[in-house]
């Protein structure tokens, strides 16, 4: 039973939920007049199908999907970054002009069903800013998530 829930998981993650657009290449440089952020989320079959909708300033910035990345451009100063559908704990995070930043979005999960009847799953999320180095390394597997 429990090999057909991580294939109908896996199942669902490759026929919908992961992102499918161009690999990442590189990063463009940010513009002067705002602060560059690449949200990014690895792919986990855990949580596959959740969705971060990624906002700030009450603004849609994208969709975090696994295996995904996308860019926002944002105003320099203090923003608070939040993701629905997984209602993560926003991060708060001071940005400055011609800068950029890398947030990766995560999702994970526990197990909590009996394995016959009740198959039940708690999942936690959040948002963490990321060093470049550990970023760009991460990037390299992912597909452009759109925004």
């Amino acid at each position: 039973m429990i090999l057909r829930l991580v294939f109908l998981l896996f199942a669902s993650c490759t026929l919908a939920a992961c992102a499918t657009g161009a690999a990442f290449t590189a990063v463009e440089p940010a513009p002067a007049e705002h602060a560059q952020v690449v949200f990014y989320r690895k792919f986990n079959i855990v949580g596959a199908v959740r969705t971060h909708e990624l906002r700030s300033d009450g603004k849609v910035l994208g969709a975090a999907i696994n295996g995904g990345f996308f860019s926002a451009m944002l105003p320099p100063g203090r923003r608070t970054v939040f993701g629905e559908g997984c209602a993560p704990a926003p991060l708060n995070v001071n940005v400055e002009a011609g800068r950029t930043y890398f947030v990766e979005a995560m999702v994970g999960g526990t197990y909590l069903g009996d394995g016959t009847t009740l198959h039940t799953w708690q999942f936690a999320c959040g948002l963490a800013l990321r060093d470049s180095n550990v970023a760009l390394e991460a990037l390299k597997s992912l597909r452009l998530s759109g925004s």
